[in-house]
């Protein structure tokens, strides 16, 4: 459930802040360009840092230290570095 909550979290900001270029790009005909921005390019984000860190933590610390991947308290750090890369993409555009 933290994960889902913390996707929901990186991704609602994501769409909100790229309203403006998504219209823009979808006008042109990038529509690609518009839903990785907007969806994928935050989840997979998000995945791939939860992954790292999780998997990194689980070699250092051992298997018995550190909760299972979705449940983990590495999630909360992942979205909130996610957050973070998602709020510094959409300030870089304006």
């Amino acid at each position: 459930m933290p994960q889902f909550l913390l996707l929901c979290v990186v991704v609602v900001p994501a769409v909100v802040l790229n309203l403006k270029a998504a219209a823009m790009m979808t006008s042109d005909g990038n529509w690609g360009g518009a839903v990785g921005s907007m969806f994928f390019g935050p989840i997979v984000f998000f995945l791939v840092l939860q992954a790292v860190l999780f998997y990194g933590t689980r070699l250092l610390r051992g298997r018995a230290a550190v909760a299972t991947l979705t449940t983990s308290r590495l999630n909360y750090v992942a979205g909130l570095i996610s957050l973070l890369g998602v709020l510094g993409a959409a300030a870089n555009r304006m």
